[in-house]
């Protein structure tokens, strides 16, 4: 009895400090989108801010994705250190379906890890990862505004 009391202690305080791990680990990318969307709300007008990235290239970027007051839809692309602001209507670029399908095409990605948009010396893009046919890590750029390919790192 007394050994069955505590392996369900420790089993206790292991959930306890693995969800207190899981907070403070996470409590970056939260504060970070909070941020964004302050930032968003004041430098571009978005009143209905969706959904967060949080792009790191050769800058880092904050990119928001969500409507004005006019209900239309806007990316914004916001530079962490210098705040300079890019903005463009959805409608401007590709989705993250068709950026993925022109990935398809253009490559054979065995797993897609994840689509992020992102920012590089201008560039507004949509950064790709997957796993490619020998399990190697992958990435592909393709620009948001015009669905053109950019650049790719493979083999990692």
């Amino acid at each position: 009895m007394k050994k069955k009391v505590t392996i369900i202690f420790f089993g206790l305080l292991l959930l306890v400090g693995a969800g207190y791990l899981y907070v403070q680990a996470s409590a970056p990318f939260k504060n970070a989108e909070q941020e964004a969307f302050r930032l968003a709300k004041q430098l571009a007008d978005i009143t209905n801010p969706e959904t967060f990235y949080w792009y790191h290239g050769t800058s880092s970027y904050y990119v928001v994705i969500g409507l004005r007051e006019n209900g239309k839809k806007y990316v914004v692309w916001i530079n962490k250190e210098t705040k300079h602001t890019t903005v463009l209507r959805w409608d401007q670029g590709i989705s993250e379906q068709e950026a993925i399908q022109k990935l398809k095409t253009d490559k054979s990605p065995k797993k897609i890890l994840h689509a992020h948009l992102g920012m590089e010396r201008t560039i507004p893009l949509w950064e790709i990862a997957y796993i490619n046919e020998h399990d190697q890590l992958n990435y592909y750029y393709i620009r948001f505004d015009t669905g053109e390919w950019w650049r790719t790192i493979e083999k990692l």
